[in-house]
């Protein structure tokens, strides 16, 4: 009875919260000083500034290691070289840029909202706001040239082909995701142990001829649903990718997240948002910002 009083308190805007925590891509502790409260690491701690031509030894580099996880899967030897040569490409390096972003959202109850920024990736390891003197630690922020680190390399043995044409690849993984739900910090989530067999799916649409990642997508592989009180049906983040000439680089062209679920006393919720990059333009020569060490690590969904 207490949970279900809780839940009656709940307004709308927490309620899309709770859907959307549940994201890969929005589960990261961000790590901005005046966030946190601590110090955010020097970023010649984890970032080195690279030329156009280290930077193609650094991506090499990469190239090998995800080759070398890739092993472990029952792909084919050829589909294991085209995943590790795209994904090489789009993990590897943020080059010294600004850019600008449009973003449209949508919710339930809510009216269409849309919001214009411009943004600076600076040589100092952080991405400040052109609208405001607010900056995020690169490691955190969103940008055109990231993808959440969300790169199943634990679990590549788990990859299958879906489709395969003359020109394109897709290709899919699935994850088991171990929430430590007694753990949370969110009360009513500490007596739910379904949410320790949560399959989250992640589909890679790969170019054949250019060897470039096209589609990223990470998605809730099956429905949430907690009896009588939620359900959380949709959960989906697709990431778009172009080659951006004058950054000798691949990156999002447009990110969509899509959260569709329901809430007893409430009904339908829906979350939509659509983030358009555009105006990209990169420091000529090019720099980019590389880290020391890159984690593939799977995903862990933090509260």
């Amino acid at each position: 009875m207490k949970q279900l009083i809780h839940f009656q308190k709940l307004n709308k805007s927490f309620l899309f919260v709770l859907l959307i925590v549940f994201m890969v891509t929005l589960s990261a502790q961000s790590r901005n000083d005046s966030a946190r409260g601590i110090r955010a690491p020097n970023p010649s701690e984890e970032f080195q500034l690279l030329t156009e031509l280290e930077i193609d030894s650094h991506q090499a580099g990469l190239y090998h290691e995800l080759k070398e996880k890739l092993h472990s899967s029952k792909l084919e030897e050829t589909h294991q070289d085209l995943l590790a040569h795209a994904l090489s490409k789009v993990v590897s390096k943020v080059p010294i840029s600004t850019y600008r972003t449009r973003t449209i959202t949508e919710q339930t109850g809510e009216d269409s909202e849309e919001v214009t920024q411009y943004f600076e990736v600076t040589d100092n390891g952080f991405v400040e706001s052109a609208n405001s003197e607010s900056r995020v630690y690169l490691a955190d922020a969103t940008t055109p040239f990231t993808i959440d680190g969300d790169i199943p390399a634990e679990d590549f043995g788990k990859g299958r082909v879906l489709t395969e044409n003359d020109s394109e690849l897709t290709v899919r993984f699935i994850q088991d995701v171990n929430f430590p739900a007694e753990e949370s910090s969110i009360d009513f989530l500490k007596d739910m142990p379904f949410l320790n067999d949560i399959q989250w799916a992640i589909e890679l649409t790969i170019d054949k001829k250019d060897q470039t990642l096209k589609r990223f997508s990470s998605y809730l592989a099956k429905p949430i649903r907690k009896m009588f009180l939620f359900t959380v049906k949709t959960l989906k983040a697709t990431y778009d990718f172009e080659h951006f000439e004058n950054c000798n680089c691949v990156g999002v062209k447009e990110r969509r997240i899509e959260a569709v679920g329901s809430l007893i006393f409430v009904g339908r919720l829906v979350h939509k948002s659509t983030e358009t990059y555009s105006e990209i333009a990169c420091e000529q020569p090019a720099r980019y910002l590389a880290p020391w060490v890159i984690s593939f690590d799977t995903f862990k969904v933090q509260f």
